[in-house]
């Protein structure tokens, strides 16, 4: 598969460089989270729902691309991918969306 963009649709990704050196990021948006870790010669991408932190939240997907330019550009499609999915379902009621401080407990 090529893919012709190195941007998110959605979010801040980090350049190639920031990952090989050794560098991890996470990002979220209402309830959508994931978070992209160099692991060997890899990029691990893992996603989650919710107001729980990584080691907490049960993963609802996870992938590996290698640690080269399609691979980042592949990592990025996959993200706004699990990003696209997640939507639909907040769409249609199968995720909750973020509480605002008012309702919290």
């Amino acid at each position: 598969m090529e893919i012709r963009f190195d941007r998110s649709r959605h979010f801040d990704m980090p350049k190639l460089f920031y990952f090989t050196a050794n560098n991890s990021t996470v990002g979220s948006l209402n309830t959508f989270n994931y978070r992209v870790s160099p692991k060997e010669d890899k990029l691990k991408a893992s996603v989650w729902y919710g107001l729980m932190c990584s080691e907490l939240a049960e993963m609802v997907a996870e992938n590996e691309f290698p640690m080269d330019t399609e691979g980042y550009k592949e990592m990025i499609y996959w993200v706004d991918e699990q990003y696209d999915l997640y939507a639909e379902k907040l769409r249609n009621g199968e995720v909750e969306p973020r509480r605002t401080f008012e309702e919290r407990d």
